[in-house]
């Protein structure tokens, strides 16, 4: 599984993984720089499952998909699948933004660096990217994703009416008591819970909370996170994680490693 570790797009693939129970050997990249893995591959996104019979699936929704043919719950009806696809498609770019906007800030910009470069594993991996972040990798980033304080902005506004709609969905029951497609966990939950899961941080994510703990997050950045935490959208991602996101095991806590 070629990633981005610390993408809410990898988490969303990592995550169906292990949910299906399909073992995988993680090879982390940083942003930009895993353009010289997956462009051989004819793509530039992340994540990349690359299958033993020597095809590959190269989006989260459609490795969700291939782990749903052994997991029949994630995709108990229509709305499950079509709400996995809107929250990738509607949501997930807008905390990607919001984040950015906030880490490549310079008063904040050690956190980007907790999030890119310290994840990967290698010296020299972790070197060549510590060296082209503050220059290369920020700024084919900003100027790709349009990512700027007015745009980041507009992600969050949208990020929180999204999360509005997912508090209509959820109703007035406490919070785990219905879920975004059913009575159970399924696609629409894990998706919405991976891509919201930059804005929210929960404990359960390996990755994230093992580099940029909660209590490290400072100002503007800390207190809009605290606040879409303690929403009902946030706290449903927060039950999300709490029940139905489980590691293996003490091997996968480890960083993934890279090519």
């Amino acid at each position: 599984l070629l990633t981005i570790p610390a993408s809410h797009y990898c988490e969303k693939a990592r995550w169906a993984l292990h949910l299906a129970k399909l073992p995988f050997t993680e090879i982390g990249h940083a942003p930009i720089l895993s353009y010289m893995s997956t462009m051989p591959r004819g793509t530039r996104a992340v994540p990349v499952l690359l299958r033993d019979d020597g095809s590959q699936l190269n989006d989260s929704s459609d490795i969700v998909k291939f782990c749903g043919e052994s997991v029949k719950s994630l995709y108990p009806n229509k709305r499950a699948e079509e709400l996995e696809k809107y929250y990738s498609d509607k949501l997930g770019p807008h905390t990607r933004r919001w984040v950015y906007s906030k880490i490549f800030d310079d008063d904040n910009f050690h956190h980007a660096k907790a999030l890119i470069v310290n994840p990967l594993e290698g010296k020299l991996n972790q070197t060549a990217a510590a060296v082209l972040l503050p220059s290369v990798i920020r700024s084919l980033i900003m100027k790709g994703l349009n990512v700027n304080k007015e745009t980041g902005k507009r992600s969050l506004e949208r990020v929180e009416k999204i999360f509005s709609e997912v508090e209509e969905t959820l109703g007035d029951g406490p919070v785990g008591s219905s879920y975004l497609a059913g009575d159970t966990f399924s696609a629409a939950d894990l998706s919405f819970a991976s891509m919201a899961s930059l804005v929210v941080m929960p404990t359960e994510h390996v990755i994230l909370t093992a580099h940029a703990e909660l209590s490290s997050l400072e100002g503007d950045l800390g207190a809009q996170v605290h606040r879409l935490r303690e929403s009902k959208a946030g706290r449903f991602a927060l039950h999300c994680y709490t029940h139905h996101r489980h590691w293996p095991g003490p091997a996968s806590r480890d960083p993934p490693r890279s090519s």
